[in-house]
């Protein structure tokens, strides 16, 4: 997601004449954040404010900007005078403004994700080249870009769409670019509050993530809504496009991943069936949502400690079941056992034994987690590769619950990550 640097004026909806100069920025670790020079109150109430969210409107950049749920942090006075104040908005929404009254509630949300051209692996662009029969050198070069046609599926709550986007620069004495992107669309049959488009966007990332075993940061979320639209002339209209700026959603690293070659990753986009899979996943997930949060933290925090990251997979693994039950309460070890069960012959071959295994998995819970203290600490990399061995476990489980055939679930068996953890599993057990 694009970091934001603006300078701008900025509002409150009751105040639009006392309008205050400020700068906005945004990036995905910090979120945003609004310095002002000036005040959005008069200067006898600026000190007895009451410390509650307001919502802020801006023109800054060229840009319409909506900023909610805004916080003051911070109020100063510089000389000669001059009161300052600091506010940190939960998410900016770019191109509209809204006022308080009018809901954060939109009908369509497309996504761009790092990582998601490569998992779909479709491209429209062939590359015919002609020898010279004369020389060594080629006597005509030809790329042809057919453009893809968008893909689309209904769901039980809409539609569920796979766009192609595509750009043209050319410097025709130095160099051509043509540039093909695929974004993600979600139409609902209905307005959606933002916080329920937002864990749609997180589902499709954490599915994203998992099939390329590597963080899918959000790059682009953009939103319509039917009553927010722009004039195009001769009586036509289009819907404008609203940008969100939401933290937690990107990498602050995005450009320092690399691309990642489809043999490297765990499924496809193709390999889970397209589409149909993916809103197959969007159904999965709304069910077993506490199990993928746990499940991807080493994902997205990679700095977690060994410890942790285990004892996160075994709350995710122990939701799983305990969600597949429908109770609260169950046995552990039989869990596992049951998990261990419905993953299949896959994850049997990444174990060997399932009995053993359920065994070591409960012991290292009790006695290096649960009660911690007077036992040794477990070695670093044997906890590392039992909990590799879990996530496998979950993955493949989550899986079979949306329908995946079995000739993809082992196709997993040949992912290089999977072969290594099980050999690991062996040689330091």
């Amino acid at each position: 997601m694009e970091e934001l640097n603006l300078e701008g004026i900025f509002w409150l909806e009751s105040n639009p004449g006392d309008q205050v100069a400020g700068r906005l920025t945004f990036d995905n670790v910090n979120g945003a954040h609004l310095d002002l020079i000036g005040s959005l109150h008069q200067l006898e109430d600026s000190f007895d404010l009451p410390e509650r969210a307001v919502r802020i409107l801006g023109l800054a950049g060229g840009k319409e900007l909506t900023l909610v749920d805004c916080f003051r942090s911070n109020m100063s006075i510089q000389a000669p005078g001059i009161l300052r104040e600091q506010y940190r908005p939960l998410r900016v929404l770019s191109g509209v403004q809204l006022g308080e009254n009018q809901p954060l509630e939109f009908e369509g949300a497309r996504l761009g994700l790092l990582h998601l051209d490569n998992w779909i692996q479709k491209t429209g662009t062939t590359i015919d080249t002609s020898p010279d029969e004369h020389s060594t050198g080629l006597r005509k070069i030809q790329i042809t870009c057919t453009p893809l046609e968008k893909e689309s599926v209904h769901t039980d709550d809409g539609e569920l769409e796979l766009i192609f986007t595509y750009r043209f620069n050319s410097d025709p004495f130095r160099t051509t670019t043509l540039s093909q992107s695929a974004v993600l669309g979600v139409q609902f049959s209905e307005s959606r509050q933002l916080r329920s488009i937002l864990e749609t966007c997180n589902a499709l990332r954490n599915l994203l993530t998992i099939g390329v075993g590597a963080p899918a940061s959000v790059t682009e979320v953009s939103l319509t809504r039917s009553n927010l639209t722009r004039e195009l002339g001769n009586g036509k209209t289009s819907p404008i496009s609203i940008g969100l700026y939401n933290p937690g959603l990107g990498n602050s690293s995005q450009s320092e991943v690399k691309n990642i070659h489809p043999l490297e990753m765990l499924f496809t986009f193709d390999d889970i069936g397209g589409l149909q899979g993916v809103a197959a996943w969007l159904k999965t997930s709304a069910k077993f949502e506490p199990v993928i949060d746990s499940l991807l933290s080493h994902w997205y925090l990679p700095t977690i400690y060994a410890d942790n990251r285990f004892l996160n997979i075994i709350i995710a693994a122990e939701a799983l079941e305990r969600i597949r039950l429908n109770q609260q309460h169950i046995n552990f070890s039989e869990g596992l056992e049951r998990l261990a069960h419905f993953a299949g012959d896959p994850f049997r071959s990444l174990i060997q034994d399932v009995k053993p295994w359920v065994n070591e998995i409960n012991r290292v819970r009790q006695n290096h987690l649960v009660h911690r203290g007077l036992r040794g600490d477990m070695e670093f990399s044997r906890m590392h590769w039992l909990s590799e061995s879990v996530y496998f476990l979950v993955v493949l489980c989550l899986l079979r619950e949306c329908g995946v055939p079995e000739v993809v679930l082992s196709k997993i068996q040949q992912n290089r990550r999977f072969q290594h953890t099980a050999e690991q599993l062996r040689l330091t057990k």
